[in-house]
């Protein structure tokens, strides 16, 4: 499974100095997002990360600092939801429901294939679909999907490698995250509330053997998680 890790969206005290510890830890990518921030202020932090990772990167803001900087890609949402004229570069986006995943996958109808249109190949590389579980870092923000629902969703194949579970997850969830079809995770919370503790190397160590490729096993249940 993909490994993702947002920013947290305020600067913190040494934040290039945690990415690059992420990076180390064998993150697949990291989301820069910062929704307040000035492109000065985006462009500095970006300047104080070693450049060997830079395509790792993708940016939620200040989309002209992707191509200056050879940046992975970016990241579309309600707020960003235009792609740059004449980028050719890597896309992902964000999604809240099913149907939103369906049209930006270009998913065939699995119980109506006669209504499909021709497939045609989706622009973006993956999508986030959130929230998956009760999020850590907004405090209120409830999950929006049952048990069944998820593996419902996992059955039609509209959650597959190019989706990407984002709310609430924690390292322990991966083995759910991996039984309903999920191409990746996304953590926040989960990862930057941890870092001030000794062992945050072990944290995330294990975060990546947990994410390594294994049979998939639903052991959770929804009583588990909710």
């Amino acid at each position: 499974m993909k490994w993702i890790v947002i920013t947290m969206p305020e600067f913190i005290r040494n934040e290039a100095n945690y990415i690059e510890q992420l990076f180390e830890s064998g993150i697949d990518l990291l989301h820069l997002r910062k929704p307040e921030a000035s492109l000065e202020d985006y462009e500095n932090l970006i300047q104080k990360i070693d450049a060997k990772w830079y395509p790792q990167i993708v940016i939620h803001e200040h989309f002209e600092l992707c191509e200056k900087y050879h940046l992975h890609g970016i990241h579309l949402n309600k707020r960003n939801s235009g792609i740059p004229k004449d980028y050719k570069g890597h896309i992902s986006r964000s999604c809240h429901n099913f149907q939103e995943v369906t049209a930006a996958l270009n998913i065939p109808n699995k119980e109506n294939p006669e209504g499909n249109a021709p497939a045609s190949k989706s622009i973006y590389d993956y999508v986030f679909l959130s929230p998956i579980f009760d999020s850590i870092s907004k405090k209120g923000y409830r999950h929006s999907f049952t048990n069944k629902d998820l593996e419902d969703a996992a059955y039609n194949g509209i959650i597959n490698e190019k989706v990407v579970a984002l709310g609430g997850v924690i390292p322990q969830f991966i083995p759910q995250l991996r039984a309903w079809n999920f191409g990746g995770a996304a953590f926040l919370g989960a990862v930057w509330n941890e870092r001030h503790k000794y062992d945050w190397s072990d944290y995330l160590n294990d975060i990546k053997k947990r994410l390594t490729p294994s049979k998939a096993k639903n052991t959770l249940n929804g009583s588990n998680i909710w």
